[in-house]
């Protein structure tokens, strides 16, 4: 069993045998397996945590399944976003094709894993129950699944990188305040009480889901609460002042849909005093809540995985503006070979 680490995730399979039970391979060749990564927002990492990652591999064909029942030909295989595999497991191409799944990071929390295919002639599955971590900043990402894939041919300019496209599961909130343009240089952003710290908060309506990495277009599904996790995250901000803003405060949420309850997201902490002597600071009320509008103000209504979300409360004299903004988290991306 791998070390349990710092994530709050769990993986539900079905059946059961031993861990890091490997099948021997089908008149192998001596021709090493390696891998190459990029994720959703073109990086070659697997996350934008650049954690390791976790891959598995089995037979493509099912039938061979009669021979090698409940086994995995790659399983809980840990590596890192630079490619190089952690520990001394080492893997071959055999000579049937193999269908690959990974996910990152690695560090999710396995419970009762037992990665078994079902029965002969049937292939095996691999879901995660996942949990936002206290906190909510992990990039949780899983890889399109690569079917049927042989050993590179001798000769081709590819190597033998087996090419993961791993995609973001969550939402991505980037979360600040600022002054408005107008008022930049007669106001500034300070703390409402000198010494105690700014906060960023979000409080979520749910965070956990479940995903089946086998699936040939990972997604999570089964959305609800895990009663074991706080579902408001905070964090602690400072001023820019330079730029007379927030730092910005990333949080990684499970997906929601169209909600009359609403997620809110709040800055607390914060004031603005205006730039002349004997100016007292007037502390700020930064408060959203996320609900299904009456009339359509491209405020969104949902947060879908796979995107950013920029979410920035502006500061005018006497009045705040909201303004959020949805930014392609997901680019194009193309297969590169490490």
């Amino acid at each position: 069993m791998k070390k349990i680490l710092f994530s709050v995730a769990a993986l539900a399979l079905v059946a059961s045998c031993s861990k890091n039970e490997v099948s021997e391979p089908i008149g192998a060749k001596q021709n090493p397996i390696g891998f190459s990564t990029l994720n959703s927002n073109a990086t070659r990492t697997a996350n934008e945590g650049e954690s390791n990652y976790t891959v598995y591999a089995q037979y493509s064909d099912a039938s061979l399944m009669t021979s090698f029942p409940g086994a995995w030909y790659i399983e809980d295989h840990e590596l890192t976003s630079g490619d190089v595999a952690v520990g001394l497991n080492s893997y071959y191409w055999p000579v049937e094709s193999l269908d690959f799944y990974a996910f990152a990071p690695s560090s999710v929390v396995e419970t009762a894993v037992s990665p078994e295919l079902a029965a002969p002639n049937k292939k095996g599955t691999l879901k995660i129950d996942y949990t936002v971590p206290v906190g909510a900043g992990e990039d949780f990402t899983v890889a399109t699944p690569v079917t049927k894939t042989y050993s590179e041919k001798e000769g081709s300019d590819n190597g033998n990188g087996v090419p993961l496209k791993f995609n973001h599961m969550l939402s991505k909130l980037v979360i600040s305040a600022a002054i408005k343009s107008e008022i930049h240089d007669a106001y500034t952003l300070v703390p409402a009480i000198e010494g105690t710290p700014i906060t960023v908060e979000f409080t979520s309506l749910v965070n956990k889901g479940t995903v089946d990495v086998t699936s040939g277009t990972p997604l999570l599904t089964d959305f609800g609460m895990n009663p074991d996790v706080a579902l408001t995250y905070s964090t602690e901000t400072t001023v820019v002042t330079a730029k007379n803003e927030t730092t910005s405060v990333p949080y990684y949420i499970m997906p929601h849909e169209d909600t009359n309850t609403g997620c809110i997201v709040k800055i607390k902490g914060l004031a603005i005093k205006r730039n002349e002597a004997g100016s007292i600071a007037k502390p700020l009320t930064l408060e959203h809540t996320f609900i299904h509008p009456v009339t359509e103000d491209n405020k969104p209504l949902t947060f879908k995985a796979n995107t950013q979300y920029n979410i920035v409360f502006t500061v005018k004299a006497g009045e705040i503006d909201f303004n959020s903004s949805v930014v392609a988290w997901d680019k194009p991306t193309i297969t590169v070979p490490l």
